[in-house]
């Protein structure tokens, strides 16, 4: 898939699950990381999950981009403010909004506005 991309002139985010995978693959050039805690996290405390992202987004080398997938508003804001450049918005959350995108567009602009 990388190579694929890189053809096209574009870059293809590369899944991270802890601190080694990122060290790794910043050792090989890589620039663009996905943030996935849910993969082998079996640990159900509230705000955990959290903050693993937010220990991830500080490992990533500077100037990376940063991608971290949402289930919620919440970790939508927790997201943003641990400093990732961009949101996957997960089933969960589209779900919990029904057919209306417009609702949830506004909830996620206001709850990464980083303004409290």
């Amino acid at each position: 898939m990388s190579s694929f991309s890189a053809a096209l002139g574009l870059d293809a985010p590369v899944e991270v699950v802890n601190a080694r995978e990122v060290e790794q693959l910043a050792k090989l050039g890589v620039v663009f990381y996905a943030i996935n805690v849910a993969v082998g996290l079996s640990v159900s405390m509230p705000g955990f999950s959290n903050r693993i992202a937010h220990g991830l987004l500080g490992e990533l080398p500077f100037g990376a981009i940063s991608l971290v997938g949402v289930r919620s508003l919440e970790e939508a804001a927790a997201a943003r403010r641990s400093g990732a450049d961009a949101l996957l918005v997960k089933a969960e959350l589209l779900q919990s909004y029904g057919k209306d995108v417009q609702a949830l567009g506004n909830a996620l602009q206001y709850a990464v506005t980083l303004d409290d």
